[in-house]
């Protein structure tokens, strides 16, 4: 019998070896440690990729999901809220009826969310329309601060209509096991909370901080709690310091990525519109349970393929964008004006500075002014492109660019007025409340206002345009900005002027460009 040396057994072995080593299985590469894999994302109102198809996708977060499960089939995926408003498809009718998220459920079905916490934007829908959302949803909601208002005056859970005639009431939190191959049980525990805000009379919300207290003592009995969370980022980080039992926040609201590292968590969002999306790859020791967990920001881009299914269902909907656009009276591929210069319309920019985007607008709507304004503002918030815009602009871009619409009203505010406006602006830096404006200029060493060239006085009156949206003291941190305010008065307009709408404001202004 031939004999070979030691060595090159052990040669043999390892090439043998690496050769079986591109396999994934779930199997753990250390027979002591549990691990589990939870994909996140948030904040996604555009069901199809963005920027000429380069980036987003939610068909493309189907294939991650895919590839994470073959990877660890105890992967799980959460949604931190937002995604039925708004968007330029959830606008527009369908079937007699506006569509208002029924187009991003049915992709999110397909493409496989666990769990969701609704965000404040699910409560921009009429009651009857979050139920037919709900209902329509395969995935599971849990919030522990929100309740509905009944007619009667009590308050209950929101809840899903299951076809059998029960109610699935929307739990404060949710708990999991995940088990590994040798047997061993670890419970996974997920509390929820959205952002306190005004929202329709249908619902009510609580403080998140006491509503994740009051949780967490039940939960006592989890190995690993992950907090789902629909609030800014300091609150988040807030919410992690007081509760130092959270392993993981995967929030939402703020629109871009960030992470954080507490002392005994991690704080994560991805990027709004599933640009990027967050992958937590969590192990477990099996003897002292200690948590590890391995967050990494992916982005969702030409490198991941379409899954066809889920790619299927978002042209569809696309396809019923462009029909219901058409009934609209509106032609969506007649091309309006072409831009010489890409104009930048992410949210991550243009609510953070002024932008050629937010200045297209501004000038439009002061274009439009009937009253002989010298200036415009209005809340970025309005603008929900999250996209550059370039090219030939159509009618269906600006829908998509102001999916709102909605009146812009010629004002007379008192210099005092006008300087707490702009100031309020200056501070909603990152939010929905950052102001855009036209023929406005912030001198920051003088720290003063400039309106047409000359520094702001507060004993002299201005006209400006803005947004209904603003003037009825919607914006947050401008509640102050409304009719009743003694220092404001708001001008009329016949019904078939161009302030009626923004974006009728701004198609005319961009067909008188050169």
């Amino acid at each position: 019998m031939r004999t070979y040396p030691f060595a090159f057994l052990l040669s043999i072995l390892l090439f043998l070896a690496a050769c079986t080593g591109t396999k994934k299985t779930a199997v753990n590469h250390d027979d002591n440690q549990l691990d589990f894999t939870v994909l996140a994302m948030n904040d996604v109102y555009e069901i199809n990729a963005l920027s000429g198809g380069r980036v987003g996708g939610m068909a493309r977060v189907a294939t991650i999901r895919r590839q994470l499960l073959r990877e660890n089939p105890n992967t799980f995926t959460l949604h931190a809220g937002d995604c039925l408003n708004p968007s330029l498809l959830g606008n527009l009718k369908y079937e007699g009826q506006k569509i208002k998220g029924r187009q991003m459920v049915e992709v999110m079905n397909q493409c496989g969310i666990d769990w969701m916490v609704p965000g404040n934007h699910e409560f921009d829908l009429k009651r009857n329309e979050l139920q037919a959302r709900i209902n329509e949803s395969n995935f599971h909601w849990v919030v522990a601060n929100a309740q509905e208002n009944l007619e009667d005056g009590t308050k209950k859970p929101f809840h899903k209509d299951l076809p059998q005639g029960d109610k699935e009431y929307f739990p404060k939190y949710t708990e999991w096991n995940v088990t590994d191959k040798d047997g061993t049980v670890i419970r996974v525990g997920v509390v929820a909370v959205t952002i306190p805000f005004d929202v329709k009379k249908y619902a009510t919300i609580t403080d998140p901080f006491a509503a994740v207290g009051k949780a967490l003592k039940e939960m006592e009995d989890c190995d690993v709690i992950i907090g789902l969370t629909h609030l800014n980022w300091a609150d988040d980080v807030k919410l992690a310091n007081q509760y130092p039992q959270i392993d993981l926040i995967i929030g939402g609201h703020d629109h871009y990525n960030m992470l954080k590292k507490t002392n005994h968590a991690n704080v994560t969002k991805a990027d709004a519109n599933a640009r990027t999306v967050y992958v937590h790859r969590f192990h477990l020791d099996k003897k002292t349970h200690q948590v590890t967990i391995d967050s990494k920001l992916k982005d969702v881009d030409t490198s991941v393929e379409f899954d066809p299914l889920t790619q299927k269902i978002v042209k569809k909907w696309e396809q019923i964008g462009e029909q219901a656009v058409a009934a609209a009276g509106i032609d969506p591929n007649k091309v309006i004006a072409t831009l010489k210069r890409p104009l930048d319309g992410r949210e991550i920019a243009i609510r953070d500075h002024a932008t050629g985007l937010g200045q297209l607008i501004a000038k439009a709507m002061l274009a439009a002014s009937e009253q002989g304004a010298t200036s415009a503002i209005f809340n970025s918030g309005s603008v929900r492109l999250d996209d550059y815009l370039e090219g030939d602009i159509t009618g269906k871009d600006l829908m998509r660019v102001l999916p709102y619409g909605g009146p812009i009203r010629d004002v007379e505010m008192e210099g005092s007025l006008f300087k707490q406006v702009l100031d309020a602006g200056r501070a909603n830096r990152g939010k929905g409340g950052f102001l855009q404006h036209a023929n406005i200029s912030y001198n920051s060493k003088e720290q003063k206002w400039y309106i047409a060239g000359k520094p702001l006085q507060e004993n002299k009156k201005y006209r400006t345009v803005a947004t209904s949206y603003m003037l009825q003291g919607r914006e947050g941190g401008l509640e102050f900005l409304n009719p009743k305010n003694p220092k404001l008065k708001i001008f009329e307009h016949d019904k078939d002027s161009v302030l009626e709408d923004i974006r009728k404001a701004l198609a005319v202004y961009l067909e008188g460009m050169d």
